[in-house]
């Protein structure tokens, strides 16, 4: 995985209790941006504490006893805090003032209630997958990091309502594992960062998934909470009923807040029977329309109807960064401007197989799809499943990448008006032509293909800025990336050398300028990017979509969030905000900003 590097401060001496009180931000962001930054967070949070020996001493004995003396409890070391403090991306994140790790909710308690005296920011982290920067210190030395790692119990599982209780430290992967062993359910979520990513996080960022069209985001799931609030106050509402209709729905409030508003400490959940058979299938299509036209038929009564349990989509660009920097093979064996992962799961093997070949097949009789492929074995439903998961990991792997994760009408996710290719046409005209090349196999327009960044007639990456676009077209999110590779060796194959320049496109270009540093790279494809992309959605989908679909906000998205937030919404977010955490102590100057931003 590439990575910047984080941006660590130091205690001034050994043994001290001293910090660095600089503020860090996003690796180079510049000037201005740390000021903005710096400034924000003395206008969100509560004092910052004094790098005087007893203010922090008193604080480290403080959090020391709220873990009942147990040295994994508490981190004050840079190389045993480091591993916490910077986000997936490596953009964001500096040393904490210590990292606390509690294994109970009292204990989770004590440390918030100790934080919450000397008036210091916490930051809760469940499994550090976050991409939106939500989850790591931004003020070197003056928050404190609260890892739920160590709190990993299953409480219970309820056989009659199909409920399970967990703790929010718990992986997603291994409780899905577990359900599946020991009591024939799974989770109704799936993310690709499933074997690191844990239950609090999905619900504080109110993840949806690849199954989010069988069984919905986990507002259809989640039925009771478990947080305490800054003070260290507990709020119990762990029931398992299924229909508590009782005052304001505590988990929903929860639900979505990144750890603003409380820190989930476990979760009811409703966990569906795990579907014994399953078929996927994988389809190419030459155009958008056509892809969306089997989209609505197999999401029908007449298509997949109850069996439905995945609709993805990859474009070309896509595609080829999974085959080349992720090693997946590509079932359709050539590539297509669009392609389309569907899967039906249920009791049946022969059922589910059955519904799918009457998709595929009428898709193909319609003259919507070009070719397709239906699995026969779990072997080759995996190796489906492989392309569309491995692009993430794949994206990593090139280089660096702007990551913009938003909601849209099908119509405009992709194809000649959609966001893809209004993002493509936005650095073709912001970017130097000598960072351009032509797009991948199969790409034949702008809007099909890659303009930006791509790859040579044998399918090798030739380097330059890529716009890839994936994602759930079952529910309209687009996964929009814009990926600036970290090298490429002479003759085209991808190396990781970070730091190392773009390679040149081919000769045919007509650009002179040599190829730009990385960072110069990544900070042109975001400048043309953002705010671009969150603009034209909030332009063009209005509330039909959303600048955010299941990332959440944090630090990255603080400056347009608002485009997607009806009228009243914020105000009544910052109420919300004040009322259970008047003292600004959580997660200072994330998803809200200072206001006058």
């Amino acid at each position: 995985m590439f990575r910047t590097g984080a941006v660590l401060a130091r205690r001034l001496s050994r043994g001290s209790a001293q910090w660095v009180s600089r503020t860090c931000s996003r690796k180079g962001a510049g000037v201005a941006g740390r000021l903005a930054l710096a400034s924000q967070s003395r206008a969100l949070g509560p004092r910052l504490l004094s790098s005087s020996t007893t203010g922090a001493t008193e604080l480290v004995r403080d959090l020391r006893a709220a873990v009942d003396g147990d040295e994994k409890g508490l981190l004050l070391s840079p190389s045993d805090m480091g591993p916490y403090c910077t986000d997936w991306l490596g953009e964001y994140g500096c040393m904490a003032l210590a990292v606390a790790r509690p294994q109970t909710t009292q204990q989770v308690s004590a440390v918030l209630a100790a934080c919450h005296r000397a008036g210091v920011p916490v930051v809760p982290q469940g499994g550090n997958t976050g991409l939106v920067g939500g989850g790591v210190p931004v003020a070197a030395g003056a928050e404190v990091l609260l890892s739920l790692d160590r709190m990993t119990g299953v409480r219970s599982f309820d056989e009659d309502a199909g409920v399970l209780t967990v703790e929010a430290g718990a992986v997603l992967q291994r409780v899905d594992e577990m359900l599946r062993s020991d009591h024939g359910r799974c989770m109704p979520v799936d993310l690709g960062a499933k074997g690191s990513c844990t239950v609090g996080g999905i619900i504080a960022t109110a993840a949806g998934g690849v199954h989010a069209v069988r069984w919905g985001s986990l507002h259809s799931s989640l039925v009771g909470v478990e947080a305490v609030l800054a003070d260290g106050t507990v709020v119990d509402g762990l029931s398992s009923a299924r229909k508590r209709n009782v005052g304001y729905h505590w988990p929903h409030l929860m639900l979505g807040s990144e750890g603003t508003l409380g820190v989930v400490t476990a979760a009811a959940l409703r966990v569906p029977p795990a579907p014994e058979a399953r078929v996927v299938a994988m389809l190419g299509f030459a155009d958008w329309d056509g892809l969306r036209r089997t989209v609505r038929r197999a999401l029908g009564s007449r298509g997949l109807a109850e069996t439905v349990s995945a609709a993805e989509y990859l474009d070309a660009a896509s595609v080829d960064v999974a085959v080349t920097w992720g090693g997946q093979r590509d079932p359709l064996d050539e590539r297509y401007p669009y392609t389309l992962l569907l899967e039906a799961a249920g009791a049946s093997q022969a059922y589910c197989s059955e519904r799918m070949e009457e998709v595929a097949q009428g898709a193909l009789a319609a003259g919507e799809a070009i070719t397709g492929a239906v699995s026969a074995s779990t072997a080759q439903a995996r190796q489906m499943w492989g392309l569309r998961e491995g692009v993430t990991e794949a994206l990593s792997k090139r280089g660096r990448a702007v990551k913009l994760d938003v909601s849209l009408p099908l119509e405009r996710m992709a194809g000649p008006q959609g966001a893809v290719a209004a993002a493509r046409g936005r650095l073709r005209d912001q970017l130097d032509p000598a960072w351009l090349s032509p797009g991948p196999r199969g790409a034949s327009t702008l809007e099909e293909g890659c303009v930006a960044g791509g790859w040579g007639c044998d399918g090798t990456d030739v380097g330059g800025v890529l716009a890839c676009g994936y994602g759930h077209v079952g529910d309209g999110n687009l996964h929009l990336n814009v990926s600036v590779p970290s090298a490429c060796a002479a003759d085209g194959r991808p190396v990781g050398a970070e730091g190392d320049t773009l390679r040149r496109p081919p000769a045919s270009s007509s650009a002179a300028a040599p190829p730009p540093p990385l960072a110069e790279a990544a900070a042109a494809a975001r400048d043309a990017s953002v705010p671009f992309v969150p603009e034209w959605v909030a332009r063009e989908a209005g509330m039909r979509g959303s600048v955010s679909a299941e990332h959440g906000v944090g630090m990255s998205k603080l400056g347009y969030a608002g485009l997607s937030r009806g009228s009243g919404e914020e105000a009544l977010m910052r109420r919300l905000k004040a009322a259970l955490d008047p003292t600004n102590t959580l997660l200072p100057g994330r998803v809200l900003a200072a206001r006058g931003r």
